[in-house]
């Protein structure tokens, strides 16, 4: 090929994409067409063509039309069996056993330096606290549904605004209260999703402590007439290198709810608080207030075997003796302690931890469902061991032993069924 041609072929191919501007960037085909053209046409020979190609193609590949997904997801099957004992009111319930399963499907689009969209897909059954798909429901092997699991924007400040990490969250994301340092499930269910706006900030490293802050405004419903009822979580917390091979942590989080109408104490009472129990305003017109205190202490010095010690209280400090249950004390703690020990990927991660949750001490619509039957007066223990078994692949057994905090008639409701051991056995898979 002559110099000649070879300078009008590049001109050509240059001259495009600054002719259609932010255009070329979202239809490269026009690139490509042009490309096309000058090889049919003998302007440019077979070797050329081909190298020329290859480069569109490398420049597509390093400067996208569109934002970039980043797709991540997983695969979870479980079989579940339940043995129940004969409860406080004298019901034998038959045991019962059921296969499971969870799929989520996750995409992360980077708009630019600043903003990315988050967004997930999970199975379920419209429970808000589970993504399983139960196997058999449905007539006939109808089809399973699948609903939006998390919808939100992630939006960072430019660098230098806030020292350390800081971003905000707006929309249908993770609860922001909850760690990754111990198991974490007392107050909010491991799946639920909650919407509203979320602050986080985490400080830069201060000499192997590292401190952080959570806050977040959580709409529970949206009312067309009246206040809607949310609550108002602050978090103040860090985690620190104590010496050689030891770490510890802390977080102390308060939560405000606020115009708690009679609809979200009514599922709250359906979910084992005591009706006016809850709250002592009336009506709920201003809420209840819940601190919540937890920590960890971890040790790392034994290859293979991590140690971790857990603990978490709570209190209701608006909960009150209930006039309809004179029976019942103001029934607002939590409490939880445990331990894991051991590495997944070494041999074994194994755990143990004892829970309580007083009816008052949280509205019981979100506790975790394994855990407490999804209601508050319970007392559990659960024990778990996790091994992985391949690259991105777990298997997980856990026992849950529940049994009712207060077995009185006075807490009728919520004890029907409450004494039972649940195994749980999932194959979990990630990609």
């Amino acid at each position: 090929m002559s110099v000649g041609i070879r300078a009008s072929c590049w001109c050509l191919l240059l001259l495009v994409p600054l002719a259609l501007g932010s255009a070329a960037a979202a239809d490269e085909s026009v690139v490509e067409e042009v490309l096309g053209i000058l090889h049919q046409r003998g302007l440019v020979d077979d070797a050329e063509y081909a190298r020329l190609k290859q480069k569109q193609a490398s420049w597509k590949e390093a400067n996208p039309a569109g934002p970039r997904i980043e797709w991540s997801g997983d695969l979870r099957a479980r079989y579940e069996q339940f043995w129940f004992e004969r409860d406080p009111l004298g019901e034998d319930r038959p045991d019962r056993s059921r296969g499971r399963y969870r799929l989520r499907l996750k995409g992360k689009a980077t708009i630019n330096e600043r903003i990315a969209a988050v967004f997930r897909l999970s199975s379920g059954q419209g429970s808000a606290r589970s993504g399983n798909q139960t196997l058999g429901v449905g007539d006939d092997f109808a089809p399973d549904d699948v609903f939006i699991d998390q919808a939100y924007l992630e939006i960072t400040p430019p660098e230098g605004w806030i020292p350390g990490r800081s971003v905000a969250r707006i929309g249908k994301m993770d609860v922001p209260f909850r760690w990754k340092q111990s198991p974490d499930s007392m107050l909010w269910d491991r799946d639920l999703q909650v919407e509203g706006v979320g602050l986080f900030w985490t400080s830069p490293d201060l000499g192997g402590v590292t401190p952080y802050a959570r806050a977040a405004y959580l709409i529970a419903d949206e009312n067309g007439r009246s206040r809607d009822p949310h609550v108002l979580g602050l978090q103040l917390g860090l985690d620190a290198e104590l010496a050689a091979d030891w770490s510890a942590g802390g977080r102390i989080t308060h939560y405000e709810w606020r115009s708690v109408d009679p609809a979200f104490l009514g599922r709250a009472a359906g979910s084992g608080s005591l009706q006016f129990g809850l709250t002592d305003s009336a009506g709920g017109s201003t809420g209840l207030s819940v601190t919540e205190l937890a920590a960890y202490l971890a040790y790392d010095g034994i290859e293979g075997w991590p140690l971790r010690a857990y603990g978490h209280v709570l209190r209701n400090h608006d909960a009150k003796r209930s006039p309809l249950h004179p029976g019942a004390g103001d029934e607002d703690m939590g409490l939880g302690i445990g331990v894991v020990v051991g590495d997944k990927r070494e041999l074994v991660e194994l755990g143990a931890g004892w829970f309580r949750m007083e009816a008052n001490a949280w509205p019981g619509q979100f506790v975790d469902s394994p855990l407490f039957d999804g209601t508050t007066n319970r007392d559990a223990v659960v024990v778990h061991a996790v091994r992985e078994v391949l690259a991105n692949t777990d298997l997980r057994v856990s026992l849950f032993f529940a049994e009712p905090d207060e077995r009185s008639s006075t807490f009728a409701a919520t004890n029907s069924g409450a004494d039972r051991i649940l195994l749980q056995a999932d194959l979990m898979v990630r990609f």
